[in-house]
């Protein structure tokens, strides 16, 4: 009795093995590739590639008006709501001064580079003098930039360099997402 109770348990579980062993397999796999966000906004002079160093303004005026034209470039992967403009300018030559420089933006148009003028409205943003200014609410997304001219006042006669610094908080980034699973 032993015997026949041990022999069908047996084919039992060899049957049962070679059943499991039969039946479809299935299997899942996936993968997840996550990257750091990066936020920063460069002042680009007109034609240049963008970089992290401040921009360099070399103004050597004889008289009139001189005007430069440069870009707020957004050089992150995130949309930039607000960043702030640092202004510093020294004097290049012994008897030079500095002068103060106009920040202005073209808004709903571009810039004239021949005539310097704006097919929409000129918007003053800031003065050197500020030292600094903000850009707020600007909602600038990767790889776009900010059109900017750079003016000085008329008759001005002097030789100056005007730097141009940029900086992003944190906290000026989109606001954080929540979201579950």
């Amino acid at each position: 009795m032993k015997k026949l109770v041990f022999a069908l348990m047996a084919s039992i579980l060899i049957v049962n093995t070679t059943l499991a062993a039969a039946g479809p397999r299935a299997q899942s796999v996936r993968t997840n590739t996550t990257t750091s966000a990066k936020w920063a906004v460069a002042a680009v002079a007109e034609g240049q590639t963008p970089s992290a160093q401040p921009l360099m303004l070399t103004w050597n005026v004889s008289g009139g008006t001189a005007y430069q034209y440069f870009s707020f470039n957004n050089i992150g992967t995130t949309t930039i709501n607000n960043f702030a403009v640092s202004i510093s300018q020294t004097v290049s030559t012994q008897n030079g001064k500095t002068n103060d420089v106009f920040f202005e933006r073209c808004l709903n148009g571009t810039w004239d580079l021949v005539a310097n003028t704006c097919s929409g409205a000129i918007i003053l943003v800031g003065k050197a003098t500020d030292l600094i200014f903000s850009f707020t609410n600007a909602s600038l997304p990767e790889n776009a930039g900010i059109s900017m001219r750079a003016r000085t006042p008329p008759n001005n006669r002097n030789a100056y360099v005007t730097t141009i610094s940029t900086s992003v908080s944190r906290l000026d980034i989109r606001s954080a997402l929540v979201t579950h699973s």
